[in-house]
């Protein structure tokens, strides 16, 4: 509803909200506040707000990227910020908003969450399962696997080293600054989706590696490994599963280092990925 669009303020634990502001048409989607009196809002269009009065009065900031949609922000202190949008856009400030620099995001997906751990190490997330991390204030950003095809909505850290990303059908990510190190995937999927297996992760391994499929017709499922001569090795899945996506941890331990098949079959279906196994 357009007309109960803005920014809504507590001061008593969620008991009542008063709305602050009225003045944009646009959509707002992220907040994030930096210390106890300093935030930035971001939305549709390429709006962007700051506040330096806890939220009670806000100041529209100039887009450096015309009327992009904005989808998640980040601020550290009173004076960084961070901000991700569609089409890859990721743009930051050092300045408290009077300047952005627009940063090379290495995609074109659409960009949901940021997070920073430090203030120069930080992570993002989006959809088809977009992970990218940077180490230098977002200078540069590199792909991290995230172990799923599925959009990412969320991302929380409480520390460094423990945070939580959530997305589509399901998914849960918990993630340190440095990699996924688990996979939870709860069965029930509230869509359809496709079928599929994501490449295992983390690869080469030793001696354990996770294997994330998602299904789309509810039935027999069988998740298999072969080695290089085309001999089963391990069943990891041989059950009746509905729609939903997955996650199967395989522990080779007793298996010689080489390299391995993982072939995913569902009905008609089948998709097989390589598996390097090094000691």
């Amino acid at each position: 509803d357009s007309k109960n669009r803005g920014l809504y303020k507590t001061t008593d634990g969620g008991k009542t909200w008063s709305r602050s502001v009225t003045a944009y048409n646009q959509e707002l989607l992220a907040i994030s506040f930096g210390d106890q009196s300093t935030a930035f809002a971001a939305g549709s269009g390429g709006l962007l707000l700051r506040s330096t009065t806890r939220g009670g009065t806000w100041n529209q900031i100039s887009s450096p990227v015309g009327a992009v949609r904005f989808n998640g922000v980040f601020s550290s202190g009173a004076t960084i910020a961070t901000v991700v949008g569609d089409n890859g856009v990721i743009i930051r400030t050092t300045d408290g908003g009077a300047s952005w620099s627009a940063q090379q995001s290495g995609t074109a997906n659409r960009l949901t969450g940021v997070w920073f751990v430090e203030p120069d190490v930080g992570l993002v997330i989006g959809e088809r399962g977009t992970m990218i991390r940077t180490e230098n204030g977002g200078i540069l950003w590199q792909s991290q696997k995230s172990g799923t095809a599925n959009a990412l909505r969320g991302i929380w850290f409480t520390v460094k080293d423990k945070g939580v990303v959530v997305g589509d059908y399901g998914t849960i990510l918990r993630t340190g600054a440095d990699n996924v190190s688990a996979v939870e995937c709860p069965g029930a999927s509230d869509g359809p989706g496709e079928f599929a297996l994501a490449q295992n992760y983390p690869n080469p391994f030793n001696p354990a590696t996770t294997l994330v499929f998602r299904i789309s017709e509810a039935g027999s499922v069988s998740l298999k490994i072969y080695d290089l001569l085309g001999r089963e090795v391990a069943v990891l899945v041989n059950e009746q599963r509905p729609i939903g996506t997955y996650s199967v941890r395989w522990d080779a331990s007793r298996f010689p280092s080489g390299i391995y098949f993982c072939r995913l079959q569902a009905g008609n279906r089948m998709e097989t990925k390589k598996m390097v196994l090094l000691r």
